[in-house]
C-alpha cells in the first residue's frame, strides 16, 4: 500500500509530466502553423517528412499524455495502484519507475506475451 507522502510525491510527478507533455504539444502545433513552403522540391520534400515526423510524435505525446491523465484520474479516485487486470496492487517500486503503470509485473507481462504470440 502506498503511504499519503508516496502518493503526494507521485501526482505531483504526474502533473508535472502532464504540464511537459502539453507544453511539447502545444510547441509541435505552433510549428505546424508555421508559412508555407518557398524553395525547391528538395526543400518542399524535407518540409514534409518534417511535418510527417511531427505529426508522429503529436501522437505519441497525445497518447502517453491519455495515459497520465488517467492514473491522475485514478489517484483523485481512490483507485490507484490497483492492476486494472487482475485488481491486485501494483509493486510500488514499479510505479515508482513508471508512475502511470496500469498493470501489475505478472499483468503487463501476460499482455506482452500474447501481443507477440499474435
Amino acid at each position: 500500500m502506498l503511504s499519503e507522502r508516496r502518493l503526494v510525491d507521485l501526482r505531483e510527478q504526474l502533473e508535472q509530466e502532464r504540464d511537459e507533455l502539453r507544453a511539447e504539444l502545444d510547441e509541435l502545433h505552433n510549428r505546424q502553423d508555421r508559412p508555407s513552403w518557398e524553395g525547391d522540391e528538395a526543400d518542399l520534400a524535407q518540409m514534409t517528412m518534417d511535418r510527417e515526423r511531427e505529426m508522429w510524435r503529436a501522437e505519441e505525446i497525445r497518447d502517453r499524455l491519455e495515459t497520465v491523465e488517467g492514473a491522475l484520474k485514478a489517484i483523485a479516485e481512490g483507485s490507484y495502484g490497483r492492476c486494472r487486470s487482475c485488481g491486485n496492487e501494483i509493486d510500488p517500486a514499479r510505479l515508482k519507475a513508471l508512475p502511470h503503470a496500469t498493470l501489475c509485473l505478472k499483468c503487463k507481462e501476460r499482455a506482452e506475451e500474447g501481443s507477440r504470440s499474435r
